[in-house]
């Protein structure tokens, strides 16, 4: 009896210890969308293969969960991602600006920033900058729309534009990490400029099967 309770201390003393490591689950949404289609006709993908798709923008939005102890309910992350070569192609030239919501505090900004790096470093290659930024993130589960400070909006509906393909339409491009429930969406608007990048940038408000809808969880 005593040896039992003896084990029973020590997971729990285990479970303290790994809860105190920042194993706990994090859970959220995830957008992302790339300048390359994902949804498309052969002949359209064939067209852009090898040379669209340098830049990319990735969303997490925490629902529940905590880095390292540190809770980030309700707060977003993003990245802007650029390659010099397509991104699906191209992982070794991949560098990227993260942008941390300016309502958290220096602690969670600080974990949001360590949380992403850690857990999606690959996708993100060299982040060149981490920058505190105003983000709104809002969403009806149908429509997100997503504005980064004053150098980025992006408009997400969760259901491809199939008057821009030509049949059989195929998805050509895997999200860029791990996530769940992943559906390819388009992107009814997006636009991004900041000096960080200053060869970096665009302005698309033409509907495009260029974006994932899904969630993450670790």
């Amino acid at each position: 009896m005593k040896r039992m309770m003896i084990m029973g201390l020590v997971i729990v003393m285990c479970m303290a210890g790994a809860f105190a490591d920042g194993k706990a689950t994090v859970t959220g949404d995830y957008l992302e969308i790339r300048s390359a289609s994902i949804f498309v006709g052969p002949c359209h993908a064939q067209g852009e293969y090898g040379l669209a798709g340098r830049e990319g923008a990735l969303v997490w939005h925490v629902r529940e969960g905590a880095w390292k102890g540190t809770p980030l309910q309700g707060l977003t992350v993003a990245a802007v991602v650029v390659a010099d070569h397509p991104l699906a192609l191209d992982t070794k030239t991949r560098r990227s600006v993260l942008y941390v919501d300016a309502k958290g505090s220096a602690e969670q900004r600080a974990a949001l920033a360590e949380m992403v790096t850690t857990k999606y470093g690959a996708a993100l290659g060299k982040v060149v900058a981490t920058r505190s930024v105003p983000i709104t993130y809002k969403t009806d589960k149908l429509d997100y729309k997503v504005t980064i400070g004053d150098v980025a909006t992006i408009s997400v509906n969760r259901y491809p534009c199939n008057h821009c393909t030509e049949k059989p339409y195929e998805v050509w491009y895997e999200p860029f990490i791990r996530v769940q429930d992943a559906i390819v969406g388009k992107t009814v608007f997006s636009q991004y400029r900041d000096n960080v990048l200053p060869h970096v940038g665009w302005r698309d408000a033409e509907e495009k099967n260029n974006a994932y809808v899904a969630t993450f969880s670790f």
